[in-house]
């Protein structure tokens, strides 16, 4: 176990995530609410973490190019920084862009050939962000008869595929103001978004992801388990279980990153994590995230919060060495990077005429 301290808190890796991190050459970035959490290996092969301040970050996406961190009432977009300007990291990502929607509940977001999408509880509904009004619906379940701020159903995720929103997670198929609450109990679904609910009797679905063979991987929070559902026939298989609340899933090769915690605070009474004993699950973070090989279901690794750190609710995987960083919008180094295209053609306004 290895254990790095950061200010008044420890993030405590087993003895898989460094081997782990080092094969894959990824980094992983986490979100804690009002933090987000750098963990890659330094040149010497050791943990490396660092800490950045970010307001109410909560649901991660990384497309390739840029990194979405939902906030409390944000949608930000991090860049890459120009590599000669990365200050010693392989890479350095950057806040560009600020998309204000309020406070719109968002549980998920990811990115299409279209453009940013992002899951909205509130109103039920997937949505982009929009020049002029905070965001603009572009999906609705089927059972979903009105477009209003009750959190009807609880949406949880949205999966891309092909590049276009694919398939959605909900709590429940309620149409009432917070009734899935009344229905979470094997009450949610894995739905398409042409309408067909693809797998039901769920409990708290969320974060689902489409792996390379096309299959659906999500966690089933409620329950602490990973899933495969076959979208052709609806099959869901387990791939692995944990007595634990899960939040946030990012997919790397055959593995399968989560966010995980102790089911001391659930969202609502009696889910099946939270009846489990404290002690069968002493030895899992109380807060942190896992590594799981989805093909055997065998944990790779763990990474656990000491100290008062919320809980993970967003997982990224960030590609391309295992020394990856990031800026906070408030910090020095997002005010003092000025990025320039020095290739660009510039204006130079000809002589005056007489």
């Amino acid at each position: 176990m290895t254990t790095v301290r950061l200010y008044s808190h420890h993030l405590a890796a087993s003895e898989g995530v460094v081997p782990w991190l080092v094969d894959q050459q990824v980094t992983l970035i986490l979100a804690t609410g009002n933090r987000l959490w750098v963990v890659g290996v330094d040149h010497q092969g050791r943990l490396e973490v660092t800490e950045r301040p970010f307001e109410g970050a909560g649901p991660l996406s990384w497309s390739g190019d840029r990194l979405l961190v939902t906030g409390l009432w944000r949608l930000w977009s991090l860049v890459e920084a120009p590599a000669h300007r990365t200050d010693g990291y392989e890479r350095l990502l950057l806040p560009q862009t600020a998309h204000t929607v309020g406070s719109v509940g968002m549980t998920d977001v990811a990115v299409t050939d279209a453009g940013p999408v992002l899951v909205s509880s509130m109103f039920n509904c997937l949505a982009v962000p929009d020049p002029v009004r905070s965001i603009r619906p572009v999906w609705t379940p089927p059972w979903t008869t009105a477009l209003v701020a009750e959190n009807r159903c609880y949406l949880t995720g949205v999966a891309v595929d092909n590049g276009r929103a694919a398939y959605l997670t909900s709590a429940s198929t309620s149409d009432v103001s917070e009734g899935w609450k009344d229905e979470v109990l094997g009450g949610g679904v894995l739905v398409a978004t042409d309408g067909r609910i693809v797998a039901g009797d769920l409990t708290l679905p969320r974060n689902p992801r489409v792996g390379p063979g096309g299959e659906v991987v999500l966690l089933d929070s409620g329950t602490g388990r990973l899933l495969r559902v076959d979208p052709a026939t609806g099959i869901v298989e387990e791939l692995f279980r944990v007595p634990l609340l899960l939040a946030g899933l990012d997919l790397c090769g055959p593995y399968a990153v989560l966010g995980a915690g102790a089911p001391t605070d659930p969202p609502v009474p009696g889910l099946p994590v939270a009846e489990v004993p404290v002690a069968d699950h002493a030895d899992l973070p109380r807060q942190g995230a896992l590594i799981v090989d989805r093909a055997s279901g065998r944990l790779v690794g763990s990474l656990a919060f000491q100290g008062l750190v919320g809980p993970v609710e967003g997982v990224a995987v960030i590609p391309g060495g295992t020394r990856a960083s990031l800026a906070s919008p408030r910090g020095l180094t997002a005010q003092t990077q000025v990025s320039l295209d020095a290739e660009e053609e510039l204006f130079r306004p000809g002589p005056s005429e007489s």
